[in-house]
C-alpha cells in the first residue's frame, strides 16, 4: 500500500529492529522514542537545535522537543519549487532552518499576491486541524 503508515500497539514487541520506529508509552507517559543510532544523533542534535530557535516550539519541555525532533524529517525545496498549494491535502508543516521563501494567494491563473515572506525560525505550512 503506497503512501500508507502502518500503526501497531502492543504490550511489547520482540524484535524491535523489524520497525522503522517506536515509541514507549508507560501509565500515560512518552518514554524512549524509536532506534538512535551515533549517526542519527547529530541529525537528532541538528534538529533539536533548529526547533529551539523557532519561538513557536522554544516553550515546549524537552521530552516534547525530542519527540518532535525525531518525528521530523529534513527537507529541502528548490527556487521556484511550490511546496504546497491551495486544495492540496492538508498532511505537513514546515520550519524554515535555512533561506527564505514566500508565500503567494493565487488571484488568476497569471496573477498571485506575496503574502508573506518567510524567515529562518518561522513555520508555515498546510497542517489542518479538525475537531
Amino acid at each position: 500500500m503506497p503512501r500508507t503508515t502502518q500503526i501497531y500497539i502492543e504490550r511489547s514487541f520482540g524484535n524491535l529492529d523489524a520497525y522503522s520506529q517506536f515509541v514507549s508509552i508507560e501509565n500515560g507517559v512518552v518514554g524512549d522514542s524509536g532506534q538512535i543510532t551515533p549517526e542519527s544523533e547529530s541529525d537528532l542534535e541538528t534538529k533539536l537545535r533548529a526547533l529551539r530557535q523557532a519561538e513557536v516550539f522554544a516553550r515546549l519541555d524537552r521530552k516534547s522537543r525530542r519527540l518532535l525532533a525525531f518525528g521530523s524529517r529534513w527537507f529541502h525545496a528548490n527556487a521556484g519549487q511550490e511546496i504546497f498549494s491551495k486544495g492540496d491535502e492538508a498532511d505537513a508543516a514546515y520550519l524554515c532552518v535555512k533561506g527564505h521563501a514566500s508565500l503567494f494567494w493565487q488571484k488568476t491563473t497569471d496573477e498571485k499576491d506575496e503574502v508573506v515572506d518567510v524567515h529562518p525560525g518561522r513555520m508555515v505550512g498546510d497542517l489542518s486541524t479538525v475537531v
